[in-house]
């Protein structure tokens, strides 16, 4: 593919672009740039195929000229024929899976982030003041204190260290965690944050591993559409200025629900599972002779531990270590059928009438749901108890220094498809242990 600079840069839909890198889904504000580009639906776009991508091809290899095969790349956005294509999986474009990882967080996250803080103008309804993404990183700091360290590790100041090679579980705990409650709190534009909202509950769904219907697929289609809608409306408008604003990378979240239709989970296409293997592998070489032999020992060995836990599973034990438990709990009341949230004080063993045990706790009281947070006014100063076994699991919060207002950060799915050193877990990046609010609230 021509790559982010064509035209016709969209891997899995002939969508012509305004201009190139820029994707907008309102026709009227890229006329001035493209005015023969056609309308489009976000619901209904001109899929590639692969009867298609081979007409391309041949196309391409019956030019003889530089020329005419770069006005074949600018009309199609097909620049050759890739070495993969010897595959017999191969089929256009289900072979190119969308990279979760990247595109949600270090793409899309990492690009709003960018837009509120340093490229956009002061005068712009989306822009942050230096002041508030000031403390905004300060608050993201500050919350540290009660994440349960089971989450991810530290979470730098995005302000401060916004260009320190910002890893993926920080971008992940801002978009899952910190940005809708503190841009609450710091009174955000209600906009950037309805819109952020929807942009936070279709990555979260996505990154669910569920199983999905046809129907679930639809709905996460017209919650992109609605998030893109939305984007345009809040960052673009009607100024054609503002067209720099559509990239690429927004746009490609519409193909998220029909790749999770090619390929099941959208966990699936990530890159990091490539690029982990290939850190992991390159540490284990040990022979400069013979390097690619040794490293195919290794993962012959590898594979063969695999199969023998496949037939033996009592062997599998030794892989994994036992999850901590920790006194912050989101508890469920089944009788009623709402969740409520607590703060576990002590686990008692209770002997009669029957063997159990259960927590006693301050539950979180006057819980009000704010853009799909839960967010409490204070903790209960009388004492409540509640089996253990109605525990559903631990939560983190972020309490506003101002306000005291207690929000809850679930832990979010992409979380689970990190290895420890890459969620941040072994090491606080500036070289101490992560502190813990109130320690007698961790086991």
């Amino acid at each position: 593919m021509a790559g982010h600079s064509a035209i016709y840069a969209a891997k899995s839909s002939n969508h012509k672009g305004s201009k190139a890198q820029y994707y907008p889904m309102n026709h009227e504000i890229s006329s001035q740039y493209n005015p023969q580009r056609d309308k489009y639906s976000p619901l209904n776009l001109p899929i590639r195929t692969q009867g298609g991508y081979w007409d391309i091809i041949r196309e391409l290899e019956s030019k003889s000229s530089g020329n005419s095969k770069a006005a074949v790349t600018k009309a199609t956005g097909v620049v050759r024929l890739p070495l993969c294509a010897a595959s017999p999986a191969f089929i256009h474009p289900v072979f190119f899976p969308l990279d979760p990882f990247h595109l949600f967080y270090e793409n899309c996250m990492a690009y709003m982030w960018d837009l509120w803080t340093i490229l956009s103008p002061e005068n712009d309804p989306v822009h942050l003041d230096r002041i508030t993404a000031q403390t905004l990183g300060e608050y993201v700091v500050g919350g540290m204190k009660s994440l349960p360290p089971a989450f991810c590790g530290p979470v730098r100041d995005p302000f401060l260290k916004r260009q320190s090679q910002y890893k993926i579980y920080e971008w992940m705990a801002l978009l899952h965690w910190y940005i809708i409650p503190i841009g609450i709190e710091l009174q955000f534009n209600t906009n950037v944050l309805q819109t952020f909202a929807l942009f936070v509950d279709a990555v979260e769904f996505a990154m669910t591993i569920k199983p999905c219907s046809i129907a679930d697929l639809k709905k996460l289609s017209d919650m992109i559409a609605e998030f893109l809608k939305q984007y345009e409306k809040t960052y673009v408008g009607s100024n054609p200025e503002k067209i720099s604003r559509a990239r690429l990378c927004i746009f490609q979240l519409i193909h998220v629900p029909q790749h999770i239709k090619w390929h099941g989970s959208i966990r699936l296409g990530s890159q990091a599972t490539v690029e982990r293997n290939i850190g992991v592998e390159e540490r284990l070489i040990r022979s400069k002779k013979a390097p690619f032999a040794n490293m195919a020992n290794n993962i012959f060995q590898r594979e063969l531990v695999k199969l023998l836990c496949l037939c033996y599973p009592f062997l599998d034990s030794m892989f994994f270590k036992v999850a901590s438990v920790h006194q912050r709990g989101n508890q469920q009341d089944f009788k009623d059928g709402y969740s409520i949230f607590g703060e576990a004080l002590a686990f008692y063993q209770l002997e009669a009438p029957i063997q159990s045990i259960v927590v006693v706790y301050h539950p979180l009281t006057d819980i009000e749901d704010m853009l799909g947070y839960p967010r409490g006014k204070q903790w209960a100063s009388q004492i409540a108890v509640l089996s253990v076994e109605q525990i559903i699991d631990i939560v983190g919060i972020w309490t506003c220094p101002t306000s005291g207002h207690v929000y809850i950060l679930r832990k979010h799915p992409g979380l689970a498809f990190l290895q420890a050193d890459e969620a941040g877990k072994e090491n606080n990046q500036e070289g101490g242990k992560q502190e813990l609010e109130d320690p007698d609230d961790f086991e």
